[in-house]
């Protein structure tokens, strides 16, 4: 027993000590995320679906607008910090006042750095050029949510998926334009790039830099600690010019961080089309006090020139390439992420009920199962179909932990009959907060449905599952394809899949033995770390 005790203390101490560190590492985060740069920015230019906490110029604090009463209310998605480049005075610390501003952020509002959904982000004004025109910019945070429901956006909704299924006729017609035939070869042949290179490679520079720069003994006293950008340029014959301060924390780093390009060797000079020309680059020093250390933390390519002179205005090749890319797709998928046209057509899930949430913003995803359906390109055998809606039109305060309804179920896989199901269903969900019945759903399948082998669980990522509680009930594996998971997953999600013995989907990945994972054990999609905590999974 005293073992066991031991554990659970120890464990609970990790978790705190976990949660703790991911939640600082939120604000460390945002603020080293580069900024989107822009002219101006007032409130008129706010959407609807948009609101705004403001903070006074260079100040932390700050101001009360009621609106942000309503936070709970809101299923928001984006959080943005905006503020100025504006500054009067050299040492003034632009990182050190954002950080506080998102620690009165959290002071006053936790709920928002609990959403497990936001998006987080900088915009920075550049426009001002005096302090007058600084204080009239807007700074503060922009909150961005999902617009509720209507009756006229959901048959909007559905004359769009009307276009999507009569815009695809035959099986011959829908492979012509399958999602592995859509990014056609280019017809523009497009330039060769050969970057530059530090002689020796990254190794080799990050010692460079250890023999050049040195901690600042006053900031290394004061724990002056974070990121110095420097961008520079690298000429045809690889010599390193033109180097400026981008972003900084105090002067003696700003300094000593220029101070590596003083007789920098010469790189190994980059070409376009075999031709050396001139690149432009941005290296981000991390300043880490706690361990008296500098490091090389990033090495990001801005652009290279037309010309070996480098004069005229630099090329961002993976802008170039991706509008390349973006004129080869058809107008009909540009439109919405291909997740399920995906995911059912390279993976074999068997003989299947298939499980689609119709709320929200799901029409997309709706109609690329509808069309799936319709012309038999999944791999699957799907035996019935359950559309949910999270309770019809049901009032939020009368809804229950697995007696929330809307749950539309057929067995009859004849196109027509399914299309009109999932219209009634949609039609009939006009209402109701952000969180879906997903798990009431898939119980109600099976249960009319007793020899189901598995569940194929087309789900909204920006919606979290309101009733958790009841997945130890579900007896087969639930393969979860989730859709508008671009930037990161909905940790509920991973935990239907691993709890289950399914799997999850996403654009780039198939995660299929989620169930293998240790405790305390880590995993890593799009960018994004998740940790396994007492059966659950934590984005840190």
């Amino acid at each position: 027993m005293k073992v066991q005790f031991y554990y659970l203390v120890t464990l609970f101490f990790i978790v705190a000590c976990t949660f703790a560190m991911s939640q600082n590492n939120i604000i460390e985060t945002i603020v080293d995320t580069d900024p989107r740069i822009i002219k101006s920015f007032t409130l008129k230019d706010l959407q609807p679906n948009q609101f705004y906490l403001a903070a006074p110029f260079a100040k932390a604090m700050l101001l009360r607008n009621p609106e942000m009463d309503k936070i709970k209310d809101f299923a928001i998605y984006k959080v943005e910090l905006v503020y100025t480049t504006y500054k009067e005075s050299k040492n003034f610390d632009q990182r050190e006042l954002n950080i506080n501003r998102l620690k009165n952020l959290k002071k006053t509002y936790p709920e928002i750095f609990e959403n497990i959904l936001a998006e987080w982000s900088q915009i920075a004004i550049d426009g001002a050029t005096t302090r007058q025109e600084g204080k009239e910019m807007f700074h503060g945070f922009i909150f961005t949510y999902r617009l509720p429901p209507s009756k006229e956006k959901t048959e909007t909704e559905i004359g769009e998926i009307e276009k999507i299924l009569a815009g695809i006729k035959t099986k011959k017609d829908f492979e012509a334009d399958s999602i592995m035939k859509l990014i056609k070869k280019p017809k523009k042949t497009l330039p060769v790039y050969e970057m530059p290179r530090f002689i020796g490679g990254n190794d080799l520079l990050q010692k460079y830099i250890d023999r050049k720069i040195k901690y600042p003994k006053k900031a290394l006293m004061d724990k002056k600690q974070g990121l110095v950008k420097i961008a520079f340029k690298i000429d045809s014959r690889g010599k390193v010019v033109s180097p400026y301060l981008v972003s900084g924390i105090e002067s003696k780093c700003n300094d000593v961080a220029l101070d590596i390009f003083d007789k920098m060797p010469n790189w190994i000079p980059g070409k376009r089309d075999g031709k050396p020309v001139v690149y432009e680059f941005q290296i981000a020093l991390r300043f880490d006090a706690d361990k008296n250390k500098i490091y090389c933390d990033t090495l990001k390519f801005e652009g290279a020139s037309k010309d070996n002179k480098g004069g005229g205005k630099y090329e961002d090749i993976s802008e170039m390439i991706a509008k390349e890319q973006e004129e080869e797709i058809s107008d009909w998928m540009r439109e919405q992420d291909s997740i399920v046209f995906n995911s059912l057509i390279r993976n074999n899930f068997g003989e299947a009920l298939l499980l689609c949430d119709v709320t929200g913003s799901m029409s997309p995803y709706t109609g690329q199962t509808l069309l799936c359906i319709k012309n038999n390109i999944a791999k699957n055998n799907i035996k019935q179909i359950v559309f949910f809606n999270d309770g019809d039109n049901m009032l939020d305060y009368e809804k229950k932990m697995g007696e929330v309804g809307g749950i539309y179920i057929t067995d009859k896989i004849n196109i027509d009959t399914i299309i009109q199901l999932a219209y009634t269903a949609m039609r009939n969900g006009n209402g109701g907060d952000n969180p879906e019945n997903n798990i009431e759903a898939a119980l109600a399948g099976t249960a009319k449905y007793p020899a189901t082998k598995s569940i194929i669980m087309i789900a909204d990522n920006y919606a979290t599952p309101r009733d958790m509680e009841l997945l130890s009930q579900l007896r087969v594996p639930v393969h979860v394809i989730l859709c508008g998971a671009t930037h990161f997953i909905n940790p509920n999600y991973l935990a239907i899949a691993r709890r289950t013995k399914g799997s999850l989907h996403t654009m780039q990945h198939d995660l299929l033995n989620l169930d293998k994972m240790q405790e305390m054990e880590t995993i890593k999609i799009n960018g994004e770390t998740y940790r396994l905590v007492r059966g659950k999974f934590m984005r840190l």
